[in-house]
Order: C-alpha cells, then sequence, then structure tokens
C-alpha cells in the first residue's frame, strides 16, 4: 500500500479538520481517505485465529472505512450484511447514493456522486463506522490521506 500523504486525527462529531485536509483531494480524484475510530486500548480488540481470519465471514472487529471521489466503503465485523444493520439503526443513503456490494467479508460499498458534499461523506461515515462496529469506539477518529 502506499505511504499516506497525512494523517489527520479528529473527534467523530466534528470533522473540520480532515475535511480541511482531504475535501480537494479526493473531490478532485487525486487521493483517498480511510477513516478508522479509534479505541482506548487496541490491545483490547479480539483478534481472530488464522483460520477465522482465513476462512471467516467477518471483517475487522473495528471498521475501516474509504472515502473516494465515486464511492465510499466500510469494512466491519458483523457477520451480516451492513444495510440491513444501517437500516435498523435508522442511517439511509443520501439521494444519489446507491449500493454496490454488501459482503460480511469484503464489506459494504456504495457509489456517490462525484460532487457530494464532503461534510455528508464524512459524516455519513462515521455515524455508519459507529454502527458497524463490534467494539466500543472513543469517538475520536483517524483519517489516514493518501496520493
Amino acid at each position: 500500500m502506499a505511504d499516506p500523504l497525512e494523517i489527520v486525527d479528529f473527534v467523530g462529531t466534528a470533522p473540520d479538520a480532515l475535511l480541511r485536509a482531504s475535501a480537494g483531494r479526493v473531490r478532485a480524484g487525486q487521493g483517498w481517505v480511510n477513516l478508522i475510530p479509534l479505541v482506548d486500548d487496541p490491545e483490547d480488540v479480539p483478534r481472530p485465529s488464522v483460520w477465522a481470519s482465513i476462512f471467516g465471514a467477518r471483517g475487522p472487529a473495528i471498521p475501516v472505512c474509504t472515502w473516494t471521489r465515486e464511492s465510499v466503503g466500510i469494512q466491519h465485523g458483523m457477520s451480516t450484511r451492513a444495510g440491513a444493520v444501517l437500516r435498523e439503526a435508522g442511517i439511509t443513503l443520501p439521494d444519489g447514493w446507491r449500493p454496490v456490494q454488501d459482503s460480511p467479508r469484503r464489506g459494504i460499498v456504495i457509489e456517490i456522486p462525484p460532487d457530494a458534499d464532503p461534510e455528508l461523506v464524512v459524516t455519513w461515515l462515521v455515524r455508519a463506522g459507529t454502527a458497524l462496529s463490534t467494539v466500543l469506539l472513543t469517538g475520536d477518529w483517524r483519517g489516514v490521506i493518501y496520493e
């Protein structure tokens, strides 16, 4: 994987620092951002066995959200499709967003308009990532910006 261009820590309810650092780059198609929620003690996060990693039907316990110019995605540790979990949590897709994949192992991928509002995108990813987490989150997030 490429080396990150920049790493920005932010509070999930106040993503301004991440948006300032990344929105223009992503909207121009010149990079992408991984958003990772933070936990109090990473050592407390359950680690799957080697066999579960290879043959299991779930992704990571701590979700990894990805934002590109034309899509968002979330790898998650739920053992079910994300769409149902998000609907149950009251998290719907904004107008013009279209799901293209929803797999317990590979995660959910949603096509978004290239001109989607960056604040809406990040706010949606934080809400959805929180709902899809299988561990307790702090509310703080890390944005890893790639070129």
